[in-house]
C-alpha cells in the first residue's frame, strides 16, 4: 500500500517507512452511518471531547482533554473528495475508534478505514465499541483477524482469530454508556482504566462532598430567610404555572400538540386533591385548548409535530436545497398508503422511517442494504409505494435494491439487491405495483410485480428507448387496462402493454417530465424546459393524450419560482407543474404550477378554473364539504391553506374563517384524507428536520355534555399521551 508505514495484516513496520507522528485528531470514529451505530457515535464523540482527566493522568497525557475527536459526518467539508480527507484524518488521528454492530462487517467502508489507520499508525492503537449485537458477530473481519508468521522456521504466513475485547456501549442508561466510554478514554490516554475509574470515582465524591459542605453552610446561613421565603412560594408556583400555561398555548399555536400537552400538565397539580401545587385556570385552560376538548372558531386543528434525524430534504420536485457553497443536498420521499393508516418518509441520508398519520407515532425504520446507499454526490431519491400492510423501497444507485418491509413494526418481507429503479407507481390494485428499472446496456425495462411475494407477473424491455441523465425525471402511470403502462421519459412519452409486448411512443414539448397521471380516460403529462440554476421562470407544457398517444389538447404558459431562505441554506421551490390523478366532478383535470392552480376541460383543454397566489402552490386536493359541496383544499409556500370554490369566480369562497396561517414558510406540504378527516402534513423551510400536521372534519366538533374537571381532563391527557 502506497505510504504505508506498517504492514495493515500483521502490524509489522515497514523497511523506510514514513512518520506520521503530527496528530490532529485524539481519535478518529469508524462507523457505519445508520442507527444505532450513527446514535453511538455521536453520543461518544461528545463523550470523548468534552471529558476531563483527572489532575494526574492529565500531566502525564500532557493536555487536560483528550482533544478533537474526527467522525465524518462533522468534519469532512462538501468537497466531493471524500476519500482523500478520509485518508488525511487517518493520518492525522492518535487513536481508531470502531463502532460495531451486526451490520459492519458487511460494510466495505469501514473495514478499509481500519486498514487505512493499520498502514499509518499499526495495530496497536485501534479500539472497538459495541453499539448492538454480540462481539463475535459484530466485529469487522479485520479487527477478528491477524497474521503471523508461522513456527518452526518455515517462514509460512498463517491467519489466526480471537475476538478482543470491545467496550459495550449497549447499555441504555448514562451510567452505563459513560462507564464503558472511559474505558476508550483510558486507551486514548494510555492509562490503565481501573486507575481511571478509581481516579474519575475519587474526583466525584469529592465533587459531590464539596456540594454538601457547600449546601449545609448554604442553609446554616440563609435558614432564616429560608423559612421566610416558605410563605411566598405558592406564589412563585403560581408565575411558574402562568409562564408554562403561555409556553403551552405557544407550542400548541406551532402545531405542537402533544409538546403543549406535556407542559400544561406541568403547570397543574397532579390532582384536583394534590395541594402541592395551586390549580392556576390559565394552566388548566391551556391543556383544554392542547385537548382541544370544546369546540373552535376554527375546522382546523393541530394533530402533532415531529423531529427526525435529518434533515426532511425537499418531496418530489417541489424545490431544491442548496448549501451556501452551492453544492446540492439530499432529497427526500413522502408517500402516503393507500387506507390512510400512515405515511413513510426518507431524510436526505436515505433512510427511511414510518409514522401513524392520525398521532404522529413513530412506527418504523426500514433498513435498506447497503447496495442501496445513497450515492456520493448529486441527488438522491429513494422510490417508494405505500400499501395498508407493505412497504416497498427502491434505489436508483447503480448497485441498487428493491425491497419490501411491513410499515408497523420494519421488518423485511423480501427483497432483490443489484436492482437500478428508476421509478415506481402504483396500478391501482395493492396487490401489484408497477417498475422502471435501468438496464445494463442503457435501456429501461419496465414491469409488474406481485406485492406479496415481490415475484415478477410480466415485464417488457425498451431496448430503444434513450436512457436521460440522472434526476432529468421519470414520471410512470398506470392506464385503464390489466398491464398497461405510461412513462414520460426525458421528452419522450411512452405506453407499454406487459401483456402482450406492444408499444408505442409520442414526442413531449420540453425535455423534463415533471408529472404524467391518468385522468378518466385521459392520459395528461407535464414537461419543463432544460433547467438552468440561472433562470426563475420556466417555459412549461400541459399535453394530453388519448390511449393511443393521439394528442386530444395542450396548455403551454411560463411558471415563475421562487426561493425561501433558512438556516443559511437557500431553498428554491421550482413549482413545477403538477397534475392530479383525481378530477372534479365534472371531469375537470386539476393542475397545480407555480403560485396558480387550474381546471381543464377534459374534452376541449379550456380553462374551467384559474386562481392566482401570493405564493408558490405546494398542493391542492379536491373535497367535500359537510353540505356536500366540492371545494379545493389549497396549501402555499408562505404557509396558508384556503378551501376554494372551483365553481365561483371569488376568491376565498368559504372566507377566512376556514384559512389555516402557519408560522414561517413551508418547503413542501401534502394534503391528503382519512376516513374521518382532511390531513396536512407540512416541513418548515427553516427547521429542516421538523414535520408538523394539522386536521380538519369541517365541523366545529361536538361540545362535552358537562365541563370537564381537572382529573377528567388529566386522564384525557394521560390517554392521548399513552396512544401518540
Amino acid at each position: 500500500m502506497d505510504g504505508a508505514a506498517f504492514c495493515p495484516k500483521c502490524g509489522a513496520q515497514q523497511p523506510h517507512a514514513p512518520v506520521y507522528d503530527e496528530y490532529e485528531y485524539a481519535a478518529f470514529i469508524s462507523y457505519r452511518h445508520r442507527s444505532p451505530d450513527k446514535a453511538v457515535a455521536i453520543r461518544l464523540h461528545k463523550a470523548l471531547e468534552t471529558y476531563r482527566l483527572p489532575s494526574s493522568v492529565a500531566q502525564a497525557y500532557g493536555a487536560k482533554k483528550l482533544g478533537r475527536v474526527f467522525r465524518d459526518q462533522d468534519e469532512l467539508p462538501a468537497t466531493g473528495s471524500l476519500p482523500t480527507a478520509i485518508r488525511e484524518a487517518l493520518k492525522h488521528s492518535k487513536s481508531l475508534v470502531v463502532v460495531c454492530s451486526p451490520a459492519t462487517p458487511e460494510s466495505a467502508w469501514v473495514a478499509n478505514e481500519i486498514e487505512l489507520f493499520a498502514s499509518y499508525h499499526g495495530r496497536d492503537r485501534i479500539f472497538a465499541v459495541l453499539a448492538e449485537g454480540k462481539t463475535r458477530e459484530s466485529l469487522p473481519l479485520a479487527l477478528q483477524k491477524s497474521v503471523s508468521i508461522s513456527g518452526g522456521g518455515s517462514g509460512d504466513l498463517r491467519e489466526t482469530y480471537s475476538e478482543p475485547l470491545a467496550a459495550d456501549l449497549r447499555s441504555p442508561t448514562a451510567k452505563g454508556f459513560k462507564r464503558e466510554a472511559l474505558r476508550i478514554v483510558a486507551a486514548i490516554a494510555g492509562c490503565s482504566y481501573d486507575d481511571l475509574r478509581q481516579r474519575d470515582r475519587s474526583r466525584n465524591l469529592r465533587r459531590n462532598l464539596i456540594a454538601v459542605v457547600t449546601s449545609v453552610l448554604v442553609l446554616a446561613c440563609f435558614g432564616v430567610a429560608f423559612l421566610q421565603a416558605s410563605s411566598h412560594r405558592q406564589e412563585a408556583l403560581v408565575a411558574e404555572s402562568l409562564q408554562l400555561a403561555a409556553e403551552s398555548q405557544q407550542l400548541f399555536s406551532q402545531g405542537d400538540r402533544y409538546e403543549a400537552i406535556e407542559t400544561a400538565l406541568r403547570a397543574l397539580p397532579s390532582s384536583a386533591e394534590d395541594a402541592s401545587r395551586p390549580l392556576v385556570p390559565d394552566a388548566q385552560k391551556a391543556l383544554e385548548d392542547a385537548l382541544e376538548v370544546y369546540p373552535s372558531s376554527s375546522p382546523w386543528r393541530s394533530s402533532y409535530s415531529l423531529t427526525a434525524d435529518n434533515s426532511m430534504g425537499y418531496i418530489g420536485n417541489e424545490s431544491l436545497l442548496q448549501e451556501k457553497d452551492g453544492q446540492v443536498r439530499g432529497a427526500a420521499e413522502l408517500v402516503i398508503d393507500t387506507s390512510g393508516r400512515y405515511f413513510a418518509i426518507s431524510d436526505d441520508e436515505g433512510a427511511v422511517n414510518t409514522y401513524d398519520l392520525s398521532t404522529g407515532r413513530k412506527l418504523a425504520s426500514c433498513i435498506l442494504p447497503d447496495s442501496a446507499s445513497p450515492m456520493d454526490g448529486g441527488i438522491y431519491v429513494r422510490k417508494m409505494c405505500a400499501f395498508p400492510d407493505k412497504l416497498v423501497i427502491s434505489s436508483p444507485a447503480s448497485s441498487g435494491a428493491l425491497c419490501c418491509f411491513n410499515p408497523l413494526d420494519g421488518a423485511s418481507l423480501w427483497s432483490y439487491e443489484n436492482i437500478s429503479v428508476a421509478g415506481l407507481f402504483p396500478t391501482g390494485n395493492d396487490d401489484y405495483f408497477g417498475v422502471a428499472a435501468f438496464g445494463s446496456d442503457g435501456s429501461y425495462s419496465v414491469g409488474i410485480v406481485e406485492t406479496e411475494t415481490g415475484s415478477l407477473i410480466a415485464s417488457q424491455s425498451l431496448s430503444d428507448v434513450t436512457l436521460p441523465e440522472l434526476g432529468k425525471g421519470l414520471q410512470c402511470a398506470h392506464g385503464s387496462r390489466p398491464g398497461e403502462v405510461f412513462f414520460a421519459i426525458g421528452d419522450t412519452l411512452v405506453r407499454v402493454n406487459v401483456s402482450d409486448g406492444s408499444t408505442s411512443k409520442a414526442k413531449l414539448a420540453y425535455p423534463e417530465a415533471a408529472s404524467l397521471a391518468c385522468c378518466g380516460n385521459l392520459l395528461v403529462a407535464c414537461t419543463v424546459e432544460e433547467y438552468d440554476s440561472a433562470e426563475l421562470e420556466l417555459h412549461y407544457a400541459v399535453e394530453a393524450f388519448d390511449s393511443t398517444l393521439e394528442k386530444r389538447w395542450e396548455h403551454a404558459a411560463t411558471l415563475s419560482s421562487e426561493m425561501v431562505e433558512g438556516d443559511g441554506v437557500a431553498t428554491l421551490v421550482m413549482g413545477w407543474p403538477v397534475v392530479r390523478e383525481e378530477t372534479l366532478s365534472n371531469g375537470a383535470i386539476i393542475l397545480r404550477v407555480g403560485r396558480q392552480v387550474l381546471a381543464f376541460d377534459a374534452h376541449t383543454g379550456e380553462i374551467a378554473y384559474e386562481h392566482g397566489f401570493a405564493s408558490t402552490v405546494l398542493d391542492v386536493f379536491p373535497m367535500t364539504n359537510t353540505a356536500g359541496s366540492e371545494r379545493l383544499l389549497i396549501a402555499s409556500v408562505d404557509g396558508t391553506v384556503v378551501m376554494e370554490n372551483p365553481e365561483s369566480p371569488t376568491r376565498n369562497y368559504d372566507g377566512d374563517d376556514f384559512r389555516l396561517k402557519l408560522e414561517g414558510q413551508l418547503r413542501w406540504a401534502r394534503l391528503t384524507t382519512t376516513t374521518d378527516c382532511y390531513v396536512l402534513l407540512a416541513a418548515s423551510a427553516t427547521k429542516h428536520n421538523r414535520l408538523i400536521s394539522y386536521r380538519t372534519d369541517l365541523t366545529n366538533g361536538s361540545s362535552p355534555d358537562h365541563e370537564l374537571t381537572l382529573d377528567e381532563l388529566i386522564a384525557l391527557a394521560d390517554e392521548q399521551l399513552s396512544n401518540r
